[in-house]
């Protein structure tokens, strides 16, 4: 159910693939508004005074999510509701996971909630952008991407290659014709009256010609190595035997191609994005959690979602098995998550492509990402024994304010450390979450979804909520977050009889995919 990792190696921080960050001058000043999520944010009850804000997770942006345009955009530009901070990086990719070669990620100093990348001249097709915010506040990062396509006004998208090239191919090809149609006649009749012409008919042809052929060749000549398309490619399982055995950091430092543009589907439907939860993947089985969200900022729970797994091999992209996702409901009205099981057999740049059915019946242009795939996790990876881990609890003395930011706490998810639980031969539900931040509908109220399920659970398995900062003014992590390797929130731990990790969960949990993991540990049957 979730990523896994070699107990007893120490694990490297998270890898993020993100552009440098600098600054520039004022921002545009037109940008399409597009509201991802809508925030709530109380205050934080008790931690050391001061009100706690929700992540910000509103984004502007141009070109806009699904937009069909005529021309090729300059430049890429976003604006969320919480300032920037560094690593925080956008990037452009074909329909062959290529990242197309544009500038640096840029923050706008007047205006640090702001961010942009300007762009080369693109050909038609169908292009991803995938973003990467860091908040400058608590460094929490939020991930997504929308997709858009370029489609000149009286022309379809053209065949694989169709690029620059081309274009000079066939526009001095067309030239060369001109003036041949043009000189040929004079240059006849002079020939024939016996007047010189300086250049003769055979050699003017020749050398109107030979530019012509050269140039026009640019037209089979493509921008990104042909493979097989998407839907030719997907002859699944891999053969192990192919396994491509470069480096992780030879493959991002050469970037990645993939399968070729196909017009499949409709350009990408107004609005819509994908919102990435899942950051620390490893080696293994993983859970690959994500949200849908429309034009409305709304998430959108109906949609049918197959994802189709590719390794990124230097300029080419390797399928490697593909997933349906599954819908989970939150307890909070119109919040969940899609999640999907992957199997990465290796590490290293690895790349999503998500055929998207929505409710209604449409079919919008697949969105791809692309995605470090470490050799082992971060956090603690299945099988591996909890962390010692002595984290505060009541019985510290401490008032339960100082403890959680839950406007209502359970104090029962304050009662234990870590370390008795994991000795008292029972499971465990651990969750390091902060309720005053969480509030979103992809981060969503996890605390409370615990707190559900301990209803039901609490008689026969542990349950605790460690809150990820000991202080909000100024923002402080708490220990445990560093003991346990994690630099984002919500995470969820399941440890078994033994306290060793049996799951690992990122992001939105919901109750729904929760429960079935806790009752199989127990030896029971999840109701319904």
């Amino acid at each position: 159910m979730s990523g896994t990792g070699s107990a007893g190696n120490r694990r490297p921080g998270l890898r993020l693939a993100a552009a440098r960050v600098s600054r520039v001058g004022p921002s545009l000043a037109a940008a399409l508004a597009l509201a991802l999520v809508r925030i709530v944010a109380p205050s934080a009850a008790g931690l050391t005074g001061g009100a706690a804000s929700a992540h910000g997770e509103t984004v502007e942006s141009q070109p806009a999510p699904g937009a069909v345009l005529d021309r090729a955009p300059a430049e890429v530009e976003l604006r969320f509701t919480a300032a920037l901070g560094e690593g925080s990086a956008i990037e452009v990719l074909d329909a062959g996971f290529q990242a197309v070669e544009a500038g640096e990620t840029r923050i706008d100093p007047t205006d640090p909630e702001r961010m942009r990348v300007s762009l080369p001249p693109l050909p038609p097709g169908d292009y991803t952008v995938q973003w990467l915010a860091v908040d400058a506040r608590d460094r929490h990062r939020t991930q997504g991407s929308y997709a858009f396509t370029l489609r000149p006004a009286g022309g379809g998208l053209p065949g694989p290659g169709a690029g620059l090239g081309s274009a000079l191919g066939y526009g001095l090809g067309a030239l060369v014709l001109i003036l041949l149609l043009a000189l040929g006649p004079i240059l006849r009749r002079r020939a024939r009256s016996g007047a010189p012409s300086g250049l003769g008919w055979r050699r003017l042809r020749l050398v109107c010609l030979l530019p012509g052929l050269i140039l026009g060749a640019c037209r089979f000549e493509s921008p990104t190595p042909a493979v097989e398309t998407v839907r030719e490619a997907r002859a699944w399982p891999l053969d192990p035997s192919a396994e491509t055995t470069r480096d992780a950091e030879g493959l991002a430092a050469e970037g990645s191609a993939g399968p070729e543009a196909e017009d499949a589907g409709e350009p990408a439907a107004a609005g819509l994005q994908v919102v990435i939860a899942s950051t620390d993947l490893a080696q293994g089985r993983e859970r690959f959690a994500f949200g849908l969200l429309d034009g409305a900022g709304e998430l959108l729970p109906g949609a049918t979602v197959q994802l189709h797994w590719f390794f990124l091999a230097g300029q080419g992209a390797e399928p490697a098995g593909e997933a349906e996702a599954i819908w989970y409901p939150s307890t909070l009205p119109g919040a969940g998550l899609y999640v999907a099981s992957a199997d990465f057999d290796r590490p290293g740049v690895w790349g999503a492509e998500f055929e998207i059915r929505l409710p209604d019946g449409s079919r919008p242009a697949p969105q791809r990402l692309r995605f470090p795939v470490s050799q082992v996790p971060a956090s603690p990876g299945l099988g591996e024994p909890a962390p010692p881990t002595e984290n505060r609890t009541l019985a510290d003395g401490l008032d339960i304010a100082a403890l959680t930011s839950d406007p209502a706490p359970d104090p029962d998810l304050y009662r234990m450390t870590v370390d008795a639980a994991a000795a008292s031969g029972r499971p465990t539900v651990l969750v390091f979450a902060t309720p005053a931040f969480c509030q979103t509908r992809l981060c969503g109220p996890v605390v409370d979804e615990i707190k559900a399920l301990k209803a039901d659970y609490g008689d026969r398995a542990n349950f605790i909520h460690i809150e990820v900062y000991q202080r909000f003014e100024p923002l402080e992590f708490a220990d445990e977050m560093a003991d346990w390797g994690l630099s984002t929130e919500p995470w969820v731990f399941v440890l078994d009889h033994e306290g060793r990790v049996a799951a690992r969960l990122e992001g939105s949990v919901t109750r729904a995919e929760l429960e079935p993991i806790l009752a199989g540990l127990l030896g029971e049957s999840p109701p319904g």
